[in-house]
């Protein structure tokens, strides 16, 4: 996560917390980092007026086209940000972390064999392109990852980059 946020930091203008220091006790993994003052977005929306819910979501759309413009390094595989494996709620629930995958047929085959039969047909839907372009992906982009000022309805950070990596273009959706 700290590593993908110092990524992402490092080649958008996207908000998100400072990353201080990431040191490891007693065999866990810690993050240190800035403090987001400000309302998730899952609490916010609804007392939102139009206005300001149009203005978050010109701000959203602003930064998914820049984190979906970060050109991947040469031989880009399906993997998170260092090559290893990733972690994704569409596999979590049959393999918390799986791959990488060398391309987007393998994870298609990857998907095929670990969902249930009754979810296939849109699976198949999807996956028969196996030319996506793979770009980075924040990969749990919701509301509640995303920190607002309500009153101003400024977009303050993005959350969550624990599950972020180079995914084929139509994951994140």
């Amino acid at each position: 996560e700290a590593l993908s946020m110092r990524f992402v930091s490092s080649r958008t203008k996207i908000p998100l917390p400072r990353v201080w220091f990431t040191p490891t006790w007693k065999g866990t993994k810690y993050i240190f980092m800035s403090r987001i003052y400000g309302v998730d977005l899952a609490r916010a929306w609804d007392n939102l007026p139009d206005g300001k819910k149009v203005f978050v979501a010109e701000q959203l759309r602003n930064f998914m086209l820049e984190l979906r413009s970060i050109p991947p390094p040469p031989g880009t595989i399906i993997s998170s940000l260092d090559g290893g494996p990733v972690q994704s709620s569409r596999l979590h629930e049959w393999d918390p972390t799986s791959g990488p995958f060398r391309d987007e047929q393998h994870l298609n085959l990857q998907l095929r064999h670990l969902r249930p039969l009754e979810t296939l047909p849109e699976l198949i839907q999807v996956s028969q392109a196996k030319t996506h372009p793979i770009i980075f992906t924040h990969n749990d982009f919701f509301p509640r990852n995303i920190m607002i000022d309500e009153p101003t309805g400024r977009v303050l950070a993005i959350l969550d980059w624990e599950s972020s990596g180079w995914f084929p273009s139509h994951w994140e959706y």
